[in-house]
């Protein structure tokens, strides 16, 4: 387990909803502050392609999100994550 490096999931978020709000973007990765990221999951924080949709890169933020905030790979789906943050990501992909 290493301590996440705060710019690497924020730079993905910035561009999964490029319509979040600065304050949007600084409640999520508040939240990940002194978090521990698993190294089975690194190839979460790899950058976007140009194949990716906007729905792939959803579906992805989704993901890391929840990784970070549970250290579960599916703790988005499991509905671990709290109803705060899904608003958060939720509102910005709705104005994409």
């Amino acid at each position: 387990m290493r301590v996440i490096e705060l710019s690497i999931p924020e730079a993905l978020i910035r561009e999964a909803l490029p319509r979040a709000t600065d304050e949007e973007v600084a409640a999520l990765v508040g939240r990940f502050a002194g978090r521990s990221f698993s190294p089975d999951n690194e190839d979460l924080l790899s950058p976007f392609t140009d194949r990716d949709t906007p729905r792939d890169r959803l579906a992805r933020i989704r993901v890391v999100i929840g990784c970070i905030l549970t250290g579960r790979r599916n703790g988005w789906v499991l509905g671990m994550v709290s109803p705060t943050v899904e608003r958060i990501v939720e509102a910005a992909a709705a104005r994409a």
